[in-house]
């Protein structure tokens, strides 16, 4: 997962909270992790006993919450496991690599190597074909503001990963909070206004193009197996501040349009974080608990299919 995908556009809100990989932590958790965890016993199901070895890609890694789940695993799905983390923000790269002293015990001598390196998902020059046996692409595909970019990205997990290797590639088809930031777009910049940069789903979120971007970059569909996993973002929603500051965080990361960032956003700021404030506990599948504990459920569209 990764959001590094931009618009070119200097300008900020002086608000704006920059999309550091901690952000992007507080704004998902756990609900990325927890999809990482539907999917991979899944994967595993046909193994009696854990296997010689896993050559893993984490394909666009973001902070890591994949590689953690797979070193999480107990039992070890493999008896070797090697991790190649790629993603195309650096700042994701260096906040990946702190996997090494998380997992320390298990890298010295345990048979478990990690390293990870800038790379676009579309163009993994560095990585040779046919290298993994595992490749996993958590929530790039359909999930950014370039949709012709889908079926270069599956071409290359296709091209990198070993004949016969699995391939695991996720995207959501339910976002329950993206009416509340459409609403705030519109509801501060127009209806007319430029688009927002990661379009809140609309179309893409249907499981079909999914599917067809699989295809298209060269999986049989015969092979695909279709899971549907719903699991939940979760935030303090206790006090005003809290609110604030999730809105904010919210607002920095899904608010940007494809033009960018404008002045009359920093004068509109509030008037965003008003609009998401208002609306969100408001939304299906949207809850607030007694506890003060914002709920937002996500349902995600995972793709498995063999080379």
């Amino acid at each position: 997962m990764s959001t590094s995908r931009t618009n070119g556009n200097a300008f900020h809100p002086k608000k704006y909270t920059p999309n550091t990989p901690e952000v992007l932590c507080e704004l998902c958790h756990p609900a990325t992790a927890e999809v990482a965890k539907h999917f991979l016993p899944t994967i595993t199901e046909t193994q009696t006993t854990p296997a010689e070895s896993w050559i893993v890609h984490d394909n666009a890694c973001g902070y890591g919450e994949v590689s953690r789940m797979i070193l999480e695993m107990d039992p070890a799905p493999a008896k070797k496991i090697d991790i190649v983390g790629t993603d195309s923000s650096d700042a994701m790269i260096q906040t990946y690599l702190k996997l090494k002293d998380k997992f320390a015990s298990r890298l010295d001598g345990q048979g478990v190597s990690i390293r990870a390196e800038v790379q676009r998902a579309e163009n993994l020059a560095a990585l040779s074909d046919e290298s993994f046996s595992h490749s996993i692409t958590n929530f790039l595909v359909n999930s950014g503001p370039n949709p012709d970019l889908n079926v270069p990205i599956v071409k290359e997990v296709y091209r990198t990963l070993k004949p016969g290797g699995t391939a695991v590639i996720t995207n959501w088809n339910q976002i329950a909070h993206a009416d509340a930031v459409i609403a705030a777009h519109e509801g501060t910049r127009g209806k007319d206004a430029s688009p927002l940069l990661y379009g809140m789903g609309k179309e893409l979120l249907n499981p079909d193009h999914l599917i067809s971007s699989v295809v298209g970059g060269g999986f049989d569909k015969a092979k695909l197996k279709i899971l549907s996993k719903p699991v939940a973002a979760g935030a303090s929603w206790k006090t005003r501040e809290s609110r604030r500051r999730y809105c904010g965080l919210m607002w920095s990361v899904l608010g940007p349009t494809l033009k960018g960032w404008q002045l009359e956003d920093e004068e509109k700021w509030e008037q965003a974080l008003d609009i998401l404030e208002d609306m969100l506990p408001k939304l299906p599948g949207v809850t607030v608990s007694d506890e003060g504990l914002l709920s937002i459920t996500l349902t995600a569209t995972i793709a498995i299919v063999q080379k």
